[in-house]
This record gives structure tokens, C-alpha cells and sequence, in this order.
């Protein structure tokens, strides 16, 4: 019934059934025994050892749940936001004081949130939290940033979630140490707050938390303050610093996402879209987490949609509903509403583009989410030139940027810059489409990626009295930062796409 190996002294049943049959009748002390003999010879395998010995434990041990606090944080770093979870919560049953269980429960709620898609046991991991040890006015930050998150994604409330979140930074006894975790963790989460929003005031707490950092803000999280935040200002100075986190990425979910984040408005994705693209895959198997399964989607969409993959994308975007659907991401679904809409749009369906952004301000206006507001006005001004309307696309487009400037912290403000200077010209707004051409010279568009160079160049040409005209002729696919240009044959049926232009000086 049992047999060792020979060569490695390994145990086995003849039959698993067997060995599942000889721990349901051992007594709790006998496992507790067997369990603690297993940690005993496992001593250079220390996550195993520190499972072993926090079911040896017969009461609260402060040595044995510091070892399942960092077995955890290992096993976050692979990937495995369950197995996290399941150690921390193991921890806070064995911590001897009420402010580690509680601050171990308020991390099982993060990682919970954040990597693992369990949005119902994250809450009800806070809770306990809460009950451990009721707040007094300040939370932990890994306690706060699950709160914030559950915020956000049941009632979709931008503003108290920030609140919440930069009141706990700020009353936080972490003394701005930028080894401090649960600090970090909270930054990367304010980010993402902050584009949410879509307003500049909600910036500036975020950017001197970050230069409080001492001894310096760890690498990603400023590189991400740059592109991600702002990068038409302040994000071609992060470039070189962008360079040494995709070269050194690997299969670890949530620094694929976080160097994806970085990447998404600098076009840098395409360096690395195979980690990207094996997260998904390893989403589907059921081998990464439910959280970055869906940030993983929300980088290829826009990605394969600039690269003229438009089919991809789409696929992309309804498995993307799907999962927001099944595990109540409720927040996430405006997302990859907006990538059906900008395809639908860039295909010349006008009608089907219009119902999908208008679900998207429906849900944006009340819960003041304005970054998702401005992504619909993308499509919208898209959907207006292919449908013949350019009075609506330029003021679809003036809704993302005044004429003459690139607004700052509205990222998406490069994407529709084209699509203002076209229906800027097509108005007979030819000042206004000078004005912005100008703008887009005088921003760091041009110094991101090929792609936003080429538009650059292409609104100098039109707007500046140069031979190029915009109307109905060559579409243009970028086919991201290495500059390479597909150029399809010319199809009436659908009239405009992603910023048409007859020619292009350069």
C-alpha cells in the first residue's frame, strides 16, 4: 500500500485515495506530530517547512506566522494569489497580538483584491480585520487599499476611495520607507485612482508621496507616475528607465501588468507582448490570477486595435466582459466597452460605436470616473469622422483637449489629437487645427514612439499648409514602435479610420 523510492526516499500510495483515507483517521494530534516531523527534515525548503509547522502549531506562535507572512510573499511573487491568501490568513489565526492578525487579515483582504478575483472573501477577510481590532480613524494601509478597491469596484466611488486612500498614506507610521510594502502597494493603487479620476488636482498628493520616498521610489512605481500619469509632459524623461524593467521581465503576473502600465502610452508593449499574451494564456488554464487576467486584457485591446488586429481585439474585449461578469469586476467593464466601441468606430459603425460609449458616460457621469469618460469621447470623435459628422467629432475631440493644448494627465488626449486637427480642418477651423498641430510638436508626443511621431508629423503637414490633405485614402496601421507601416488597399465601405490622410511629408 505505501511505497519509498529507492533513490530519493520519496513516499507514495499505491493509490491517492489511500493516503486521503490515512489522514481522516488519524487524530488531530497525530497529524499535528506528522506535520511537525515533516517540517523537521524540510528545513532548506522553507515555504514547505513553513505550511508544516503552522499546522503543527497548537496555539498562537509569533516565529511560525512570520514564516507563513514571508512564505506568502513568495508565493504572491510566482503568481499564486490563492495559496497568499491562504498562508496570511493562516498567519493572523496563529499571531499572539490583535494588531498583527488584524494587519495580517487586512493583507490577505489586498492581495485578495488585487491579484486574486475572490472579491467576496476579500471582504469578508476585511471584516474580520475590522473585528480583531475596530478602527480609530486610521486604518492600515493594506487594510485601506482593500477598501478602496472594493470601493471602487461595487459602487464604483472614485472619490471617497481616494480620499480614504490618501488620508491612510498620509496618517501611515511607515516614515516614507520605500522598502515598506504596504506603502508601495498603496502608491501603485493611488496611481490607477488617479487616472481614474481624470481630474489634475487629484495629481499632486501623488507625486510628493512618491518624492517623499526614502532612500528613492522603487524603479516601476516612478517610471509609471511618468508614462502612465502624464506622459504627453513628463513621460519621454522615463524612457531610459523603462528600458531595464521590460528587458528583466518575466512570468511574475503582477510585474508583467505594472510594466504593461508603464508601457501603454509610451507603444512599448510590443517589446514584451509575449509575457503579456503567455498571461493570458496562463489565465485560461487557471494557473494566474482572475486580476491580472484582466489587466492583461485591458493592454493587449488597445495594443492589437493600433496594430490594425481588430478582430483581436474585440475577442479580447468580450472575454473581458465576460470575466468582469462572472467574478462582479463591475468597475473593469467600461474598458472593454471602450475597445468594441473604437473598433466598431474605426469600421465605420457608427451606430453600434454610439450605444457602447453611451452605456460607458451612463455609468461614468454619477460615479465622477471621468478617465472613463474621456476614453468614450476618443471613440466617439472616431465614430463621428467615419460617419460624416466632423462638427461632432471636433467637439467630441475638444472634450478631450482644447485646441492648442495636449491636456495634461488625460493620456488618451495623444491618442484623439489627430482627430481633432482632422475635424478641426474639415470644419474649416484651420487656426484651431494649427494651434494643436503646434501643441503636439511642443508635448513629448513625438518623443515616445514612432506612432505618435508619425501623427505629429502628419498634423504639421495638413494643418500647416503642406500638400497632405486628410479624407477618405490610405488608412494607416502602425505596427508598433519599430515604425513599420502596413498600408491596406482603400475600402469604401468604410470611410474613415484611426486619422486618414491622403499623404505624409516627412
Amino acid at each position: 500500500m505505501v511505497t519509498v523510492s529507492a533513490d530519493n526516499r520519496r513516499l507514495s500510495f499505491r493509490h491517492p485515495l489511500i493516503g486521503s483515507a490515512v489522514v481522516e483517521l488519524a487524530t488531530a494530534s497525530e497529524r499535528r506530530r506528522a506535520h511537525q516531523a515533516l517540517a523537521d527534515v524540510l528545513r532548506d525548503q522553507s515555504e514547505r517547512r513553513a505550511w508544516h509547522l503552522g499546522e503543527a502549531a497548537m496555539g498562537p506562535d509569533e516565529t511560525v506566522a512570520a514564516l507563513l507572512e514571508e512564505a506568502a510573499r513568495r508565493r504572491l511573487r510566482r503568481g499564486d494569489a490563492l495559496g497568499a491568501v491562504a498562508a496570511l490568513t493562516r498567519a493572523a489565526g496563529l499571531s499572539p497580538s490583535t494588531a498583527h492578525e488584524s494587519r495580517r487579515l487586512a493583507e490577505a483582504a489586498y492581495v485578495g483584491v488585487d491579484s486574486g478575483g475572490e472579491l467576496d472573501d476579500a471582504s469578508r477577510l476585511l471584516a474580520g480585520a475590522r473585528l480583531v481590532r475596530p478602527t480609530t480613524g486610521q486604518q492600515s494601509l493594506h487594510a485601506a487599499a482593500a477598501s478602496a478597491f472594493l470601493l471602487i469596484n461595487r459602487d464604483g466611488d472614485i472619490d471617497t476611495a481616494y480620499r480614504l486612500l490618501v488620508g491612510a498614506i498620509e496618517a501611515g507610521d511607515h516614515g516614507w520607507d520605500a522598502s515598506d510594502t504596504a506603502l508601495v502597494e498603496a502608491l501603485h493603487l493611488l496611481v490607477l485612482l488617479c487616472w481614474y479620476g481624470g481630474t489634475p488636482d487629484l495629481f499632486p498628493p501623488l507625486f510628493a508621496f512618491v518624492d517623499r520616498l526614502t532612500p528613492e521610489p522603487p524603479e516601476l512605481l516612478w517610471v509609471i507616475t511618468r508614462t502612465f500619469s502624464d506622459p504627453s509632459r513628463i513621460g519621454a524623461a522615463a524612457l531610459p528607465r523603462l528600458a531595464e524593467p521590460i528587458a528583466t521581465v518575466r512570468d511574475e503576473p503582477t510585474r508583467v501588468i505594472r510594466v504593461g502600465t508603464a508601457s501603454v502610452f509610451t507603444d512599448r508593449l510590443g517589446d514584451f507582448r509575449w509575457a503579456t499574451r503567455r498571461l493570458v494564456e496562463q489565465a485560461r488554464a487557471g494557473t494566474a490570477p482572475v486580476r491580472r487576467h484582466l489587466g492583461a486584457l485591458m493592454h493587449l485591446g488597445p495594443d492589437y486595435y493600433h496594430l490594425g488586429r481588430w478582430n483581436n481585439a474585440a475577442q479580447l474585449a468580450v472575454e473581458g466582459q465576460t470575466l468582469c461578469a462572472d467574478h462582479d469586476y463591475r468597475f473593469y467593464a467600461w474598458h472593454f466597452h471602450y475597445i468594441q466601441a473604437v473598433v466598431a468606430a474605426a469600421r465605420g459603425d457608427a451606430e453600434t460605436s454610439a450605444a457602447l460609449t453611451e452605456e460607458i458616460v451612463r455609468w461614468a457621469t454619477p460615479r465622477r470616473a471621468h478617465g472613463a469618460r474621456f476614453f468614450a469621447g476618443h471613440a466617439r470623435a472616431l465614430a463621428a469622422l467615419g460617419d460624416g459628422d466632423p462638427e461632432a467629432a471636433y467637439q467630441h475631440a475638444c472634450a478631450l483637449s482644447a485646441p492648442g493644448t495636449v491636456t495634461p494627465y488625460v493620456p488618451i488626449a495623444m491618442w484623439g489629437a489627430m482627430d481633432l486637427v482632422e475635424a478641426a480642418l474639415r470644419t474649416g477651423r484651420n487656426e484651431e487645427a494649427a494651434a494643436h498641430a503646434s501643441a503636439m510638436r511642443a508635448s513629448a508626443m513625438a518623443e515616445l514612439s514612432s506612432r505618435l511621431e508619425l501623427m505629429v508629423l502628419a498634423c504639421e503637414d495638413c494643418a500647416g499648409g503642406g500638400d497632405g490633405d486628410f479624407g477618405i485614402g490610405t488608412r494607416l496601421s502602425p505596427k508598433g514602435a519599430a515604425g513599420a507601416l502596413r498600408l491596406p488597399p482603400v475600402n469604401t465601405a468604410t470611410p474613415h479610420s484611426i486619422g486618414t490622410t491622403r499623404s505624409i511629408r516627412h
